[in-house]
């Protein structure tokens, strides 16, 4: 059995400083592919310092969740008045460096300790995601694991659904499952001895774009790779001349489309046509001052053909930025 060391939260920037080492609850969904705000690799980065994300990266939203925590347990216990319900203010740390911050510490009428994770959510997002009145499989990963650190019996979501005319409380019953909670614990093991070693998983070449680029912001001057012999290489470069060849045609023909209704705008501001807004207006940009800024610029062209210089063949070659 997985135990857990309780320590006391008693301001936000200690509950940081404690779940910093450790894999917590709310990205467990991440060794699953199933977390969907974050890659496994973005939190390797993390652990590993090799990219720590900007201040501010929490959102407004999240914020929000938080500061409706004691509306979602009142809630609650107006549904079980009977029940006991307790801010938790601890964080839970296990030896394998798995944590979690329950919100509420719960015992039912027949004295059963459970938990509850409190979770505010839109109306559009809860009919897109929360499929068949069940929470998203990265919630029940968290419930489980929140569970298994407090030695509670059972865990709870409770959802506090907003929109339009919407303040619904839904409530969801997550029980104890002894497989899911070795998968999570044999998982969590082969991440933190992967961080140990400085082994990146596989990053989702998607999502994870902007970890990609910081992971090596500085150039090492006069390495070089050689790739002749690499099958995938050519493979993905004549993929990326042809997308950049369609780009290239799509922006001209849409370009032409532009000019085409502005001729025909002449000084009108507005045009009225069935299934379209189009507006022509004067817009004032105000003048600003850009930083100076270091990124590494991505330069892929292709090979210059036979009596044609390298300049000439790197005018005519198309250039992709990235930084």
């Amino acid at each position: 059995m997985l135990t857990a060391t309780r320590h006391s939260i008693t301001t936000r920037t200690d509950w940081l400083a404690l779940r910093r080492d450790y894999l917590t609850a709310s990205v467990v969904g991440c060794l699953f592919d199933l977390y969907p705000y974050k890659t496994l690799a973005a939190i390797w980065a993390e652990k590993t310092g090799v990219y720590v994300p900007p201040e501010g990266e929490d959102s407004q939203l999240l914020e929000r969740g938080r500061e409706l925590e004691d509306v979602v347990a009142r809630l609650f216990s107006k549904r079980h008045p009977d029940w006991q319900v307790t801010k938790a203010d601890e964080f839970l740390a296990s030896d394998i460096r798995l944590g979690a911050s329950p919100d509420f510490y719960i015992t039912d009428d027949k004295g059963r300790a459970g938990i509850l994770q409190t979770k505010v959510v839109g109306s559009f997002q809860y009919r897109r995601n929360w499929l068949d009145g069940l929470p998203p499989q990265w919630i029940i990963l968290q419930c489980l694991t929140e569970s298994m650190l407090a030695d509670a019996r059972f865990g709870i979501v409770g959802a506090l659904e907003i929109g339009d005319f919407k303040f619904d409380f839904h409530e969801h019953r997550i029980p104890r499952h002894p497989g899911a909670e070795r998968r999570i614990i044999e998982a969590t093991v082969a991440f933190w001895m992967a961080v140990d070693s400085g082994q990146m998983p596989k990053p989702d070449y998607r999502r994870d774009k902007a970890l990609i680029g910081a992971l090596y912001p500085r150039e090492k001057a006069g390495k070089v790779l050689d790739w002749r012999s690499d099958n995938e290489m050519p493979v993905l470069l004549s993929r990326h001349e042809q997308l950049a060849a369609e780009i290239k045609a799509r922006e001209d023909e849409l370009e032409i489309i532009e000019a085409r209704v502005k001729e025909r705008m002449q000084d009108a501001e507005r045009a009225l046509v069935d299934g379209f807004a189009i507006t022509y207006k004067q817009i004032k940009r105000k003048a600003y001052t850009v930083k100076e800024a270091h990124y590494r610029q991505l330069r892929i062209n292709a090979k210059a053909e036979e009596g044609k210089s390298q300049a000439a063949a790197e005018q005519g070659s198309k250039e992709k930025e990235t930084s």
